[in-house]
């Protein structure tokens, strides 16, 4: 009866072709990844022209201002002057910012980040809504691709490719982030940039024998234990039971 059980689940299953993985969570990131305009207090967070800082200098009557990072990739304090804060992480240039307002005033300070820039980047390849899209400043690569409406059947998640200034500056596994939850993407988004999807080119089928069946994309020198491991590993039942995978 077990076998007879077993062979009917595989039967099953081989009539319903799983989807491409990754295609179902690019749709219900739709809403749950939406970027918005809010500031990012990450410390990591890379500061540039038109974010938005508040600094409040304390004295007998404590000042207040808000800037906004110029086009020089500084901001000016009266009575401090100019500060360069563009391209240093959030944590870096509220260090930097303090120390100059300690050194000139003799005053204690309080920086925080008011409001993200925009930025615009292209969103081109194997895309389902091609175009150019303003984001936010602290928009990552999943939250644009997310917006432009996620990867088509036909794309990669494995080979996306960040360009600027005509030059390919990171080539991005998605797969990294999907299944192994790693989100920290190096290369952080500017203006300007282009985020290209590439076609896909290997895809494997793991079947019912696998925890998470579906189709994978593979890389050319991956081997079986690579699609396993995509593929959550083998099922209990399966290994217990001497099936065959197929």
């Amino acid at each position: 009866t077990i076998i007879e059980w077993e062979n009917f689940q595989r039967q099953n299953d081989l009539k319903v072709q799983p989807e491409r993985f990754g295609m179902r969570l690019f749709q219900s990131m739709q809403s749950s990844f939406m970027p918005v305009n809010e500031p990012n207090f990450d410390a990591n967070y890379i500061l540039d022209v038109g974010d938005v800082l508040s600094i409040s200098i304390f004295d007998q009557d404590t000042k207040e201002y808000i800037k906004e990072i110029e086009s020089d990739g500084n901001i000016f304090i009266p009575q401090v002057g100019k500060v360069y804060v563009a391209g240093f992480k959030l944590n870096d240039a509220i260090y930097e910012i303090k120390n100059q307002i300690n050194q000139t005033l003799f005053r204690d300070s309080v920086i925080s980040l008011e409001s993200v820039r925009d930025i615009q980047i292209l969103m081109t390849g194997e895309i389902s809504f091609p175009g150019i899209y303003t984001f936010n400043g602290n928009t990552n690569l999943l939250h644009a691709i997310s917006m432009a409406g996620g990867i088509t059947e036909n794309g990669s998640f494995r080979e996306i490719l960040i360009k600027r200034d005509g030059k390919i500056i990171s080539e991005v596994d998605l797969y990294n982030a999907l299944i192994f939850g790693d989100t920290s993407f190096r290369t952080s988004l500017r203006s300007g940039d282009s985020i290209y999807i590439s076609i896909v080119k290997n895809l494997v089928r793991a079947g019912s024998g696998f925890n998470r069946p579906g189709l994978f994309e593979m890389k050319y020198g991956e081997k079986v234990s690579d699609l396993a491991n995509f593929a959550g590993g083998l099922k209990s039942d399966f290994i217990n039971s001497n099936n065959l995978l197929y």
